[in-house]
């Protein structure tokens, strides 16, 4: 049963689109990146808690790496050698597995080394809670955040020809419940989606053999049903994604096969089956795939395909909005560099278009995107109920006689994690518009104020208050951000200005004073508070004053 609940929104930013032709062009090296060997894995994560996309980079030439690049704005910071972080990996999942509001990566390795968890604590500084956590293995292509039993923390999926479903027991543990589950036989490539609207998570596994899909029995078992659903491809997947290209709300999968006839385009037919329409899409390709993903690239409002080949180029397969795509990664200019094994698409610039990653066995690039003239809405979601990273919600926009739906995503592909930031382009016309979240928990939240080419933060149920813009005005107090929010005893403000001093409230939703002080901030706008022990888990409101001026801006304190 769903709940309606009040919307809560808190502004981020607001950019224009100024460029005339949507191009990508490679800035790896002026961006202080340096990627050697042969790429891997790619994941976008906000690692430090300081409100941008950092990134998460592994080769698998010897000596193996990882690599750990900080966003400082106008340059990566490689910040791997003081992390905490082995230096063996091949793909990583990022969440939030003890819900503390730092990310934490779990990695794995092709059978290289163990399966590992690290704990984040903060300043990105990670570790090694493997061993007291429960987590462990060797061989994984592939591992997924995701919250399968909906009890409101990650569950972590390790798919491989032995895969591991580690069920978050919510005291910084797991337990392996993939053999009662009925999910060990995996395979190269895993996409969770919720297939048949039910609310639970399924789990599509790409393989060399027949393909799986897990449907979600919604008592702690799945069962195996890809051959009744028809997606049972048996044409060597190598990578598996999922998105709703056709805007119907009912999820669709691609495989992405090697050394085959073809790739497989499955459209969910909304009955429990999929029909095969990859000819008449023309998403065919060459059968020479390495990953892929969906994304809407042009922001017109009509979900597209991006996959990566061996030898082949890549293809950018735009949706022409009559069930058929169109290649049009030359013209793009992300035709290259070719044979990815791990691609991310994030605003890591926070400018308002989909930048790229590509991790390839040739050259690991940054692609920055502009160009984009059609307007945007991008969301970050925090979940309450929910796992607090949202992953496994469903977003519906609709836009005129357009729909756009989304899920928030814990890794798919080969080796892909996107942001999970939740962008949807909304066309070249100004105009309002509808947001619908679903959240994992059941709640059901729907507003339709929101402002074209703006980003929002969206915490699950938490009332009205509301974050100034972050182009803020000079000489006006305002708060930018709070870090991390969530938090736990403490957390960092920056404002707008250096006042001395001013005032902080921390209020529940009821208006209850829980905290109170006066504080100074340094020369770059910081403060830190640090909150009483008898502090709640819950919703707050965080006041400050000064010279006759008031601002305000929403904290979830965790316990």
């Amino acid at each position: 049963m769903f709940k309606i609940l009040p919307v809560f929104l808190v502004v981020i930013a607001a950019v224009p689109s100024v460029q005339a032709q949507q191009t990508y062009t490679v800035i790896t090296s002026q961006m202080g990146i340096n990627v050697l060997g042969l790429g891997s894995g790619v994941a976008w994560g906000d690692l430090d808690s300081d409100g941008d996309l950092d990134l998460l980079v592994s080769d698998s030439s010897y000596p193996y790496h990882l690599y750990l690049y900080r966003n400082d704005g106008s340059v990566f910071t490689d910040v791997t050698a003081s992390s905490g972080l082995a230096n063996e990996a091949r793909n990583f999942a990022v969440g939030d597995y003890d819900s503390d509001g730092l990310d934490d990566i779990a990695v794995i390795s092709f059978g290289y080394a163990e399966t590992s968890l690290y704990r984040n604590l903060g300043g990105m500084q990670f570790e090694d809670r493997s061993d007291s956590a429960g987590i462990y293995g060797t061989y994984c292509w592939r591992n997924s955040w995701n919250d399968y039993d909906d009890d409101g923390d990650l569950d972590l999926y390790c798919c491989g020809a032995v895969s591991n479903l580690f069920q978050n027991q919510g005291d910084g543990t797991f337990i392996d419940v993939a053999p009662a589950a009925g999910m060990v036989t995996g395979g190269k490539s895993c996409a969770w989606l919720d297939f048949d609207n039910d609310g639970l998570e399924d789990c599509y596994v790409g393989r060399s053999g027949s393909n799986l899909l897990y449907r979600n029995n919604g008592n702690g078992t799945f069962s195996e049903i890809a051959s009744a659903a028809g997606v049972n491809d048996t044409f060597g997947t190598a990578g598996v994604c999922s998105g709703d290209f056709n805007g119907d709300g009912f999820f669709d999968l691609y495989s992405v096969n090697i050394s085959s006839p073809r790739n497989t385009l499955y459209m969910n037919n909304g009955n429990g089956t999929f029909t095969d329409v990859t000819l008449a899409a023309g998403v065919q390709d060459v059968g020479d795939g390495r990953t892929a993903t969906f994304l809407d690239i042009d922001y017109d409002g009509l979900v597209d395909i991006f996959s990566s080949n061996h030898v082949y180029p890549n293809r950018l397969f735009r949706n022409n909005g009559d069930g058929t795509f169109t290649d049009i990664a030359y013209q793009l200019g992300i035709q290259s560099p070719q044979d990815p094994f791990g691609t991310g698409f994030a605003d890591f610039d926070a400018d308002g278009d989909l930048d790229a990653f590509i991790a390839t066995h040739g050259n690991c690039d940054l692609l920055e995107c502009s160009g984009v003239e059609n307007h945007w809405v991008t969301l970050n979601l925090i979940g309450t109920e929910s796992n607090i990273n949202a992953i496994g919600a469903v977003v519906r926009c609709a836009f005129d006689s357009d729909t756009t739906w989304a899920r928030v995503d814990g890794g798919h592909g080969m080796g892909d994690l996107d942001s999970r930031q939740v962008e949807f382009g909304l066309g070249p016309a100004y105009g309002s518009f509808e947001i619908v979240i679903y959240w994992p928990s059941g709640n059901v939240e729907t507003f339709s104020d929101l402002a074209m080419d703006t980003c929002y933060d969206i915490i699950e149920g938490s009332g009205t208050a509301e974050n100034p813009c972050e182009n803020f005005t000079v000489g006006v107090l305002s708060i930018l951000s709070i870090s991390p929010n969530p938090a736990v005893s403490s957390f960092e403000l920056q404002i707008s200005m250096v006042w001395q001093p001013f005032a902080i409230e921390v209020r529940d939703l009821s208006g209850r004073l829980v905290w109170e002080g006066d504080a100074s901030s340094s020369a770059d706008g910081r403060s830190m508070v640090v909150l009483s022990s008898h502090t709640a888990p819950g919703l707050y409101l965080v006041s400050i004053t000064a010279e006759g001026m008031t601002d305000s801006a929403a904290l979830v304190v965790l316990e």
